[in-house]
């Protein structure tokens, strides 16, 4: 595992505290859409219907899920900037991906959907709340295109994980299926979308739960080394 090399110790310990602080409350921010939409009682059918959705132009509590997700998006920029060539294998992975998932999630926020999209499926019994005509504005493509990159985005931090916990000797095994089981969910929640019979909803919050679990990890890891203890061998930072 990586750790700090500073004689110093001041400027890459603050930084170290910086990413974990900045990677912890964007993972938080970014489940707190799965906590809000259960606290007001499930507007959508989490099973079949996006996250992205309950910010739709349409939905009265739009502004809550885009604040946490711009919230959450800051966060991780921050983190991007805290973060210097080496943190990951190769270098600067971690941190484009960070950078590039928070801009994503910001040009997600600013992009709303015009109407919850699980409507459009054939079998919904809100179908007939969908808006009349069938023409749909700029922001609502331009969804589809933020969500592709804020996922492809989430890749790269999915293998920075691999390559700084999960493929370590003595890995434990939560940490060596980690990123293929978040890969894997990944395959699926594009594949959910063919039918609202595979709970493409559910396959998303999963994932989301996940993204953010990995997050917290690193942000561990970087409490860990802001101790300056951990400039002891002794101390080092030990795969889990």
């Amino acid at each position: 595992m990586n750790e700090i090399q500073d004689p110093g110790g001041g400027a890459e310990l603050r930084r170290a505290r910086i990413r974990a602080a900045a990677l912890g409350a964007g993972a938080a921010a970014y489940s707190l859409g799965i906590l809000g939409e259960a606290v007001l009682g499930w507007p959508l059918d989490p099973r079949t219907a996006m996250l992205s959705e309950l910010a739709a132009r349409d939905r009265w509590h739009r502004g809550l899920f885009q604040w946490t997700d711009m919230a959450s998006a800051g966060c991780y920029l921050v983190a991007a900037c805290a973060s210097r060539p080496g943190d990951s294998d190769p270098p600067g992975l971690l941190s484009a991906s960070l950078a590039a998932f928070g801009a994503a999630t910001i040009g997600d926020a600013l992009s709303p959907l015009d109407y919850p999209v699980s409507f459009d499926d054939p079998g919904s019994p809100r179908r007939a709340e969908r808006p009349d005509g069938s023409g749909t504005s700029a922001s609502h493509g331009r969804h589809y295109v933020t969500t592709a990159l804020a996922s492809a985005a989430s890749m790269g931090l999915v293998a920075s994980y691999w390559r700084e916990f999960g493929r370590q000797p003595g890995a434990s095994a939560r940490r060596r299926l980690a990123a293929p089981a978040l890969l894997g969910l990944l395959a699926a929640s594009a594949a959910s979308l063919v039918s609202p019979k595979l709970h493409p909803g559910t396959v998303q919050r999963l994932y989301t739960l996940g993204f953010s679990a990995l997050c917290v990890d690193f942000a561990r890891r970087d409490l860990a080394r802001s101790n300056p203890a951990s400039s002891d061998p002794a101390h080092a930072v030990a795969p889990r």
